[in-house]
């Protein structure tokens, strides 16, 4: 595992990126790009491949909310789903989807 991907798992900041996820990725991409942007929310549990889609999506424009799993996506869209364009995500362990 690379130095990013450990401060990743911390919790910390690097490149300007959030990596905790929750809230704080949503202050994050909400600080770091402007309003007009879409805003896509990006699940994803492997946190090499979060990392590397949220940088390079983030570099077509989009301001990106990356989560590490569906209940974080779910809180997420709860509270901000209004200001959410598009979901991204693959198949994660233990989320139901349907349920919300």
């Amino acid at each position: 595992m690379g130095a990013r991907e450990k401060q990743a798992m911390r919790g910390q900041e690097a490149d300007g990126f959030a990596f905790a996820g929750g809230m704080e990725a949503v202050a994050s991409a909400t600080q770091t790009t402007e309003k007009n942007q879409p805003t896509i929310l990006l699940v994803e549990d492997e946190t090499g491949l979060r990392l590397m889609m949220h940088k390079l999506i983030q570099t077509f424009g989009y301001r990106v909310i990356p989560v590490a799993n569906g209940s974080e996506a779910l809180d997420i869209w709860q509270a901000h789903g209004a200001e959410i364009d598009l979901l991204l995500t693959d198949m994660c362990p233990g989320s139901n989807w349907r349920k919300s």
